[in-house]
């Protein structure tokens, strides 16, 4: 008998895409699934769109709550799930009907903990090989140094042990939030594996959280956050420690670079940023991490700021740029 996997997706004002994200989890060949469908206090018709497929479709509930985040989102799917299996899908994406069928027997075959597949921009998906790759118990110290040494991240393109989110949740109110998940969750795993196959439709929604907030300040002093909380558990694991913290120095230029960039508002948080990073690049790090503009930055921290002011105005005016194309040829 087919277990039960429970697939959580955040809504939030995407009514140009919603009905095919959800047609596209009513469509999976794998049959025994509960549809989470999290309207996070949308305004537009979201919401109405989730209760008219959910009418319909006993495998659909729908939560509709207040305007939180997509933490808090997907904390409220995670606390309702009753599957042995969970995935997280993303309310603007959609999935390839064959891609739970393979990825819960790949799961079963192999007794895994986790399985990630491939995800596609353009076409109808479904390329590569079809090879699945392993990587269990013994690799697992080398998996999880990896995780804590770079910026990794924890959603979409996966199916995993539901159990494996006991007493882990996203951090709430904060950008970034799967780059604290990933290293807990690959503490966790022990067992996994890949399919070599794209099977998810990843849309750059130029009205998502990535393409609207990720240059802000405020979201790039997230990611800071989730730079400092991961060098902890590197420093409480004993591994990874100096790429963690490199990692994290960039995290903060980074930050530097949107605030200069962007009128430099918000002083404290520079002011938290700047204590941060004079703490950090005391401390030994692995100076491989940062290439020639992150050295320029960080050296012009401490003896010509101007320079980094000038290199943030630019960047922000090329990101600023970028997305005005994106929107135009969309």
């Amino acid at each position: 008998m087919e277990k039960l996997l429970s697939v959580i997706v955040p809504v939030y004002n995407v009514e140009n895409y919603l009905r095919e994200c959800i047609e596209s989890l009513q469509k999976q060949t794998y049959r025994n699934l509960e549809i989470l469908l999290i309207d996070d206090g949308s305004t537009d018709s979201s919401g109405q769109i989730c209760d008219e497929y959910a009418k319909d479709d006993k495998r659909i509930r729908v939560f509709h709550v207040e305007n939180g985040g997509v933490s808090r989102a997907r904390n409220i799917g995670l606390n309702a799930m009753q599957g042995k299996y969970m995935a997280l899908v993303d309310s603007d994406d959609y999935v390839l009907a064959d891609c739970f069928s393979d990825v819960i027997r790949v799961l079963e075959e192999h007794d895994l903990d986790f399985c990630g597949y491939g995800s596609f921009r353009k076409g109808e998906g479904g390329t590569g090989t079809g090879n699945v790759s392993l990587s269990l118990e013994e690799d697992h110290d080398k998996r999880l140094a990896d995780c804590l040494a770079h910026e990794g991240a924890f959603a979409w393109g996966c199916v995993v042990r539901a159990a494996l989110w006991e007493g882990i949740r996203y951090p709430e109110g904060r950008i970034f939030e799967d780059s604290v998940i990933a290293y807990q969750m690959w503490d966790k795993i022990q067992r996994a594996g890949g399919i070599d196959r794209a099977y998810y439709f990843y849309r750059k929604n130029p009205g998502g959280i990535c393409s609207s907030s990720v240059f802000k300040p405020k979201a790039r002093y997230d990611f800071i956050l989730a730079g400092v909380d991961r060098l902890a558990y590197a420093e409480k694991k004993g591994m990874s420690v100096p790429e963690a913290r490199a990692s994290l120095i960039k995290a903060v230029l980074s930050f530097f670079t949107s605030w200069y960039g962007m009128g430099r508002k918000e002083k404290g948080l520079y002011e938290k940023g700047a204590e941060i990073l004079r703490r950090e690049e005391a401390l030994p790090y692995d100076a491989s991490f940062l290439n020639t503009k992150y050295k320029l930055f960080l050296w012009s921290f401490n003896h010509c700021p101007a320079l980094h002011h000038i290199g943030g105005l630019l960047s922000v005016k090329a990101q600023d740029l970028k997305a005005t194309l994106q929107r135009l040829f969309a």
